[in-house]
């Protein structure tokens, strides 16, 4: 992950939340930078299956964390 590649999630993220639609996990950003790691190494957001989206726009269940039947 490289700055430029961070700011744009953040940019990406700030729209999600103005329409009410990003992840609550991970702010719409789809992960983050990992402890330790700065930017280089990555976290994929389970929650929302790096998306970005909420857990119910995903096809999630309300606890993000599995698939509804």
């Amino acid at each position: 992950m490289t700055n430029d590649e961070w700011e744009q999630r953040l940019v990406n993220s700030a729209t999600l939340q103005e329409q009410g639609t990003g992840c609550a996990a991970c702010a719409g950003t789809g992960g983050w930078p990992g402890l330790g790691g700065g930017l280089g190494h990555w976290v994929p957001c389970k929650a929302c299956d790096e998306t970005g989206l909420q857990a119910a726009a995903a096809g999630l269940s309300a606890d993000g964390l599995s698939a509804r039947a």
